[in-house]
């Protein structure tokens, strides 16, 4: 579908009175011609981390405005702009930072990049780590045959790492 301002292909489709079909009316536009008129706005990445932050209430609710002793940040200010002051502000901020790493990453352990000979037995590492995870969440919830076949596996695994199985 062409853009109704530029013949551009249309990404933006508005339709207005849903429920009216004799007045219902329909936009169809491209992303250009849609911020131009501002139909769509595009938030900025510090933006959407700090809407990440904002949207969980257990650390506003739990965590005391603590600052960085360096450079001065507050938390409630990297809430809001999703950046960090400086390097050292993780020390201060590490406790309400780790939930929120994990929820954006899936870790809080940066693994970077890697030779491609390391890249099979990096992911069996991440993969016994991941099993291990599981599994002490299994004894947690009392799940302990979902337990024991984790634990298993893991073991399988590494037997497998080790050349001994």
């Amino acid at each position: 579908m062409k853009c109704d301002q530029c013949d551009k292909n249309a990404t933006v489709h508005i339709t207005e009175n849903l429920e009216d079909k004799e007045k219902r009316r329909e936009v169809h536009l491209c992303e250009e011609c849609a911020r131009e008129q501002g139909v769509l706005q595009q938030p900025s990445l510090p933006q959407m981390l700090g809407g990440m932050l904002a949207g969980e209430p257990e650390a506003s609710a739990t965590t005391p405005d603590i600052a960085c002793s360096k450079c001065g940040m507050t938390y409630s200010e990297f809430r809001s702009s999703g950046r960090l002051g400086c390097s050292d502000c993780y020390k201060p901020f590490k406790r309400p930072l780790i939930p929120f790493l994990e929820k954006v990453h899936g870790s809080t352990r940066h693994t970077g990049k890697a030779p491609s000979h390391m890249g099979r037995s990096m992911a069996v590492e991440q993969r016994i780590a991941v099993l291990q995870r599981e599994m002490d969440k299994a004894v947690e919830d009392e799940d302990f045959e979902r337990a024991a076949d984790l634990r298993d596996k893991v073991q399988e695994l590494k037997e497998k790492r080790d050349g001994t199985g």
